[in-house]
């Protein structure tokens, strides 16, 4: 269970991506970053179908999301419930940045996604 919930929280918990090109495309190399961030750590990713997400090319992944998103069904799937719950994804956010703050794993992504409110 605790593998679970560090590579759930690798997601990201997005804002209005489908109307930010930028912002999608950085919320899937920051994904990326997350996932490689546990495998350095020796964190399992689960649920299986996660861990492929790390092998998808972004350019892929990008357009996938868009057409999700282009639907109700996807935007809560992907974010609707995380924007119930904001407080406890604003702490989710904090602990899973410092689970990962010493790896050597480029964060550039994270980074700039964090400083600017959407971490």
């Amino acid at each position: 269970m605790d593998a679970w919930l560090k590579s759930h929280a690798a997601k990201n918990k997005g804002k209005k991506i489908e109307d930010d090109d930028m912002l999608l495309t950085l919320s899937i190399k920051a994904i990326k970053e997350n996932l490689n961030a546990l495998k350095e750590l020796g964190i399992k990713i689960l649920p299986g179908k996660l861990r492929v997400t790390g092998l998808i090319p972004g350019f892929f992944l990008k357009r996938k999301l868009k057409n999700l998103i282009a639907f109700k069904f996807g935007r809560v799937a992907l974010s609707g419930h995380a924007n119930s719950a904001k407080s406890e994804m604003i702490k989710i956010s904090e602990d899973f940045r410092n689970l990962v703050k010493d790896v050597g794993t480029d964060m550039k992504a994270n980074d700039y996604l964090y400083r600017n409110g959407f971490g």
